[in-house]
C-alpha cells in the first residue's frame, strides 16, 4: 500500500497582472494533487508554449474563422481520453510509447518533448509512475534516458516517481469531469 494522494480536476487560469482570464470562453483545466496543481508540483508553467496543450483542455474556436471545427469532436476526443486515464484503454501518443501525455508543446507535437506518465491499475489503487520528461528515443536506450533527465534539469522539471490514488476517488473524480463536459 502507498501514501494516497487525492486527485481533483480543475479549471485554470493564466497568470498575468494585466488581464483577468476568469471570462475566457477556453476552458483549461489542470490536476490537483492534494490541493496543488501539478504543473506547480513539476515546477512547469501550464501556459508556456512548452507545455500548454493539455488534452483535457476545451480552447475556445471562432467557427466563423475556422468552420469546419466541430466542437462535438473535441469532446469526443476528451472523452477517449478520459478513458486513456482511467486504463479503459491504451494510451496513444505520437512517440508509440506506453504514457500517457499530460503536457506537451503548444503545436501538438510529442516530439518537441512531453510531460508523461505511466499508469498502473490495481484493485483499490490508480498508480502514476515516472512523471517526467520524455522525448522521442528508441526503447532501453540508456543513452537517451540521460538526456532526458539532462533536459528535465535544465527546464527546471521536477519529476515525480510515483503517485497513488484510491481508485474508487480517482474514478469518480474521472466520472464527475466526463460529465461536466459533456453537459456543457
Amino acid at each position: 500500500m502507498h501514501i494516497v494522494s487525492e486527485l481533483k480536476i480543475r479549471r485554470v487560469y493564466p497568470k498575468t497582472d494585466n488581464k483577468d482570464f476568469s471570462q475566457t470562453k477556453s476552458k483549461h483545466f489542470d490536476f490537483f494533487i492534494d490541493g496543488t496543481s501539478l504543473s506547480t508540483l513539476l515546477n512547469i508553467d501550464r501556459f508556456d508554449l512548452s507545455f500548454s496543450d493539455f488534452d483535457l483542455d476545451i480552447p475556445f474556436i471562432d467557427q466563423s474563422k475556422f468552420p469546419d471545427y466541430n466542437p462535438k469532436e473535441r469532446i469526443e476526443f476528451i472523452n477517449q481520453k478520459v478513458l486513456e486515464f482511467t486504463g479503459k484503454k491504451k494510451p496513444q501518443n505520437q512517440l508509440n510509447t506506453n504514457s500517457i501525455v499530460l503536457y506537451r508543446c503548444h503545436c501538438g507535437c510529442d516530439y518537441c518533448g512531453i510531460i508523461s506518465f505511466e499508469l498502473s491499475i490495481n484493485e483499490k489503487e490508480v498508480i502514476w509512475r515516472n512523471i517526467g520528461y520524455e522525448m522521442d528515443k528508441e526503447p532501453d536506450n540508456n543513452d537517451a534516458i540521460i538526456e532526458e533527465r539532462k533536459l528535465e534539469i535544465e527546464q527546471g522539471i521536477q519529476r515525480i516517481e510515483m503517485l497513488a490514488f484510491d481508485r474508487s476517488l480517482y474514478e469518480l473524480e474521472f466520472g464527475d469531469f466526463f460529465n461536466r463536459i459533456n453537459n456543457n
